[in-house]
């Protein structure tokens, strides 16, 4: 039976706060939609 496997990823909201980027900033650079950034953070 497989590990269940917890993240967190609080860090990356950490991270974007201490450079002053919005999530749209975040999405803008990434790629990644901002929906999909909100859910993880």
């Amino acid at each position: 039976m497989a590990a269940e496997r917890n993240y967190d990823f609080s860090i990356l909201r950490s991270l974007r706060k201490t450079q002053a980027y919005t999530i749209a900033d975040v999405a803008e650079n990434s790629g990644i939609s901002t929906a999909v950034i909100s859910r993880i953070e």
